[in-house]
């Protein structure tokens, strides 16, 4: 975390950008395009290979009549200027058209290793920036569900502070752009379910294996069994001699997915767990 954000002047970010783009990914996105794309287009009038030429223009001419849908008489036939052109729209419009801008590109470039590169570039770019989105088959794919975002996103303003400071944590660990800790961002996950299994069982003590026991032994929650038992097996793996909370365990085994995956599970949990106990009529207000 930068300093201001250690030192609470500025928030860091935490939210997953789905509806929205801000100035660091949309400067990303066009960085990636320029280095890709545009810086290897030719000036339209001189180039010594044809073939490659010909590539060059079928881009420049799906862009502006396609993309942009201008008239052929007015495209700029210099690239100078049409990088301008496009620069300028690329920096005003909506969010979602910066998208569909970009999938254009992927499928009308002819050049098959800049458009690797340019994917492979792009896709770090939105891992980096906390894009909910990524490149899959050339579309603007969510790599989470609009559920399983609500899901955290109910999870971190529920009634018990400690499990919404977990839950935080382990989006702060996870959104880190220079150094994200996967890892730790897990163990957090985990641990906002662990609190309020103990909030809810009444044993500080407990682990969330015996809290669960506790929960059904006790009837404060009535819940299938199965659920139960997918939920001990996931903490299990995390547990186990190769776990996430094992000290041998890999950090490059991790990525970006497993993390969102367990926070997304584990706040699904914590939601499941409230609304259960909300039901039988116990108080879990935050203190």
């Amino acid at each position: 975390m930068r300093f201001s954000e250690r030192m609470g002047y500025e928030k860091p970010k935490t939210e997953l950008q789905k509806e929205g783009m801000d100035k660091e990914l949309r400067n990303g996105i066009w960085n990636c395009l320029t280095v890709n794309i545009f810086d290897n287009l030719s000036d339209y009038t001189v180039s010594s290979d044809a073939a490659n030429y010909k590539a060059k223009e079928h881009l420049i001419e799906r862009l502006w009549l396609d993309f942009f849908k201008s008239t052929i008489d007015t495209r700029p036939y210099k690239k100078r200027q049409f990088i301008e052109v496009i620069r300028d729209w690329f920096f005003k419009v909506d969010w979602t058209r910066v998208y569909d801008f970009v999938e254009f590109i992927i499928e009308n470039n002819k050049n098959k290793r800049h458009t690797e590169n340019f994917v492979e570039d792009l896709n770090s770019i939105l891992k980096r920036e906390l894009s909910a989105y990524r490149i899959v088959s050339s579309k603007v794919t969510p790599i989470t569900s609009d559920l399983e975002i609500d899901e955290i996103e109910k999870a971190v303003d529920g009634p018990v502070n400690e499990v919404s400071k977990h839950l935080i944590r382990a989006l702060e660990l996870l959104s880190d752009r220079k150094n994200p800790d996967y890892r730790n961002s897990i163990k957090e996950s985990i641990s906002a379910v662990e609190t309020v299994c103990k909030r809810i069982s009444e044993n500080p003590k407990a682990t969330l294996g015996d809290a669960l026991d506790q929960l059904t032994k006790s009837g404060k929650i009535k819940f299938h069994g199965a659920i139960q038992s997918a939920f001990r097996s996931l903490y299990g793996y995390t547990n186990d001699a190769d776990g996430i909370r094992h000290s041998l365990m890999e950090e490059e085994s991790l990525d970006q997915e497993d993390a969102l995956f367990m926070l997304a599970s584990c706040s699904a949990f914590v939601n499941y767990l409230i609304v259960k106990t909300l039901k039988s009529g116990n108080d879990l207000s935050k203190k």
